[in-house]
């Protein structure tokens, strides 16, 4: 079994390793993360691109990504190559949480459908939060199973809160673990759950109140639980839903949720039957460890977590189901059981069993992912020595490109994203973000108080509906300079 294991952990690294490159696929948030990691290795604070204190994004992440920029002329090389060291780690995690839960047998293959994932192969390409963020929660499920919970020191619970804070550190769905983790010691732990809850809650509490200080003494921008209460998503001056709306929004995210958890289980719209059996096997599992008291942590995790993605003012992707697709797995493991444990007689259930291992041999997933794996693989090498691409706005890049040599010093930039845009046009160029309103004057008068002479504007962005609204409303403003299918440049004399 230990070289069976060892040569599928050494496929996998090679799997992972083989997709890391020089290039920086970007994206509106990622800038955040790596210019949060260059200022802290500085030791110039937590700042964004433009040089100013980050109060948005938690500082966990830049944190990690720190090793990465500390190295010497570190390129987005050193940035690509830690996130597959991530990756595998949350990899070589879950197997440990899995092979504790499940056994060896079904932590390998664990192993392997977390590794042909083609959400996590994606998202191993990419200089986010998921990557640290999943396998900071596995380490807290590693460290932490339910029978450490049972009746833990006060150093163990101290340690548990500090975990959670750092999973909270990482990304504001870490509030998801620590109440899950608190839920489960409310009804569950045997003995001092009192004492449990008040050290776990007060390391966290001590963290989370340390971020709310610093985003009030700087005031930044709002918080992700103030954005969660928008009627749309960014739009501050959109209000709050009425009771009628939230009902709708929390269905119409269940719904979302629901066909998210389809895709990662299935590894892609089109396999229909792959994607109905592993949601059938993960819900019966998921009922069957309810009703059995089989790894209750796991329940009251996931129903916390999955509670989170309801209220929120846009649809859940597979994106944000990544964290837990261990333990959905895990579900899906229990679920095959419990079909097998239905059958009294031994032919049945050995047949029964037969069927399942069939049916998880047989799964396009497995070679879906490899297929993916191999795309991702081109499309790195079609890039070539690209330094940053903005991954799935490249037409909107190259527009911008064309363009850059025609700005003046004196020039103001207005774009939907200007973290992004500031590593295409030409250093000291001041790049400002188009207000984000459903008030067309509002947002035309932001665009006049910022001195704004040029638009470029991405046309992939929602925000481009409302700025289609102002360019109409007042057309002798805004000169129509260039545009292709993904963006337009506008010359802007208010």
């Amino acid at each position: 079994m230990r070289v069976l294991t060892g040569s599928i952990f050494a496929a996998v690294a090679v799997l992972y390793l083989r997709l890391v490159s020089p290039t920086w696929l970007l994206s509106p948030d990622s800038p955040d993360y790596v210019e949060g990691a260059r200022s802290l290795v500085r030791l110039h604070g937590y700042l964004d691109v433009t040089g100013a204190p980050q109060t948005l994004a938690p500082p966990g992440t830049s944190f990690v990504y720190a090793v990465a920029a500390a190295i010497p002329s570190a390129d987005f090389f050193s940035f690509n190559l830690l996130t597959k060291f991530l990756a595998i780690a949350f990899i070589a995690l879950a197997y440990l949480v899995a092979r504790r839960s499940a056994g060896d047998v079904v932590a390998l293959i664990l192993v392997l459908f977390l590794a042909l994932s083609e959400r996590l192969l994606y998202e191993s390409t990419n200089i986010l939060s998921d990557i640290p963020f999943s396998a900071a929660f596995m380490l807290t499920l590693w460290l932490f199973p339910e029978d450490a919970l049972e009746d833990p020191p006060v150093g163990a619970a101290l340690t548990l809160g500090g975990l959670v804070a750092l999973c909270y550190l990482m990304r504001t769905a870490g509030l998801f673990v620590f109440l899950g983790y608190v839920v489960y010691v409310a009804l569950f732990a045997r003995a001092k759950r009192l004492r449990t809850i008040a050290c776990v809650s007060g390391v966290f509490a001590v963290v989370a109140g340390l971020l709310w200080l610093r985003a009030r003494y700087w005031g930044g921008s709002p918080s992700y639980f103030q954005l969660m209460l928008l009627k749309q998503a960014w739009v501050m001056d959109s209000g709050v839903p009425s009771p009628g709306e939230w009902v709708e929004r929390i269905v119409s995210n269940g719904a979302a949720t629901l066909r998210a958890a389809y895709v990662i289980l299935s590894n892609k719209y089109w396999v229909v039957p792959n994607g109905l059996v592993m949601c059938a096997l993960t819900a019966t599992g998921f009922a069957a460890a309810l009703v059995r008291r089989r790894a209750p942590l796991y329940a009251c995790l996931l129903v916390c977590y999955l509670a989170a993605l309801l209220p929120q003012p846009f649809p859940p992707d597979s994106r944000y189901l990544l964290p837990i697709l261990p333990l959905l797995a895990l579900c899906a493991a229990f679920g095959a059981q419990a079909i097998v444990d239905m059958f009294t007689s031994e032919r049945a259930r050995t047949l029964a069993g037969l069927a399942l291992v069939a049916i998880v041999v047989i799964n396009p997933y497995w070679t879906n992912g490899v297929r993916v794996a191999r795309g991702l693989r081109g499309d790195l090498d079609r890039m070539g020595a690209a330094s940053i691409v903005y991954r799935r706005h490249e037409a909107f890049q190259a527009l911008v490109e064309r363009h850059r040599g025609t700005l003046a010093p004196a020039d103001v930039v207005a774009t939907m994203h200007a973290n992004v845009l500031h590593y295409f046009l030409p250093v000291g160029t001041r790049v400002v973000n188009i207000p984000l309103t459903n008030d067309v004057e509002r947002l035309y008068r932001g665009l006049r108080e910022t001195g704004t002479t040029v638009l470029y504007c991405d046309k992939n962005v929602p925000s481009w509906h409302n700025l289609e609204s102002v360019i109409r409303a007042h057309s002798a403003a805004f000169q129509l300079v260039d545009e292709n299918q993904s963006g337009a440049v506008y010359m802007f004399r208010p």
